[in-house]
């Protein structure tokens, strides 16, 4: 359950770079869903 690059790379960091994705993408898409009804209604 992980790509080759993952496991030539250390266990740390595998972690914190996926955690990263999955928050920045959740709060990206309300961010941008945010901006777009904000600037829908102007």
């Amino acid at each position: 359950a992980g790509p080759p690059r993952g496991v030539r790379r250390p266990g740390p960091r595998l972690p914190d770079a996926g955690a990263r994705p999955a928050d920045g993408g959740a709060r990206a898409r309300g961010l941008l869903r945010d901006v777009a009804a904000v600037g829908g209604r102007r």
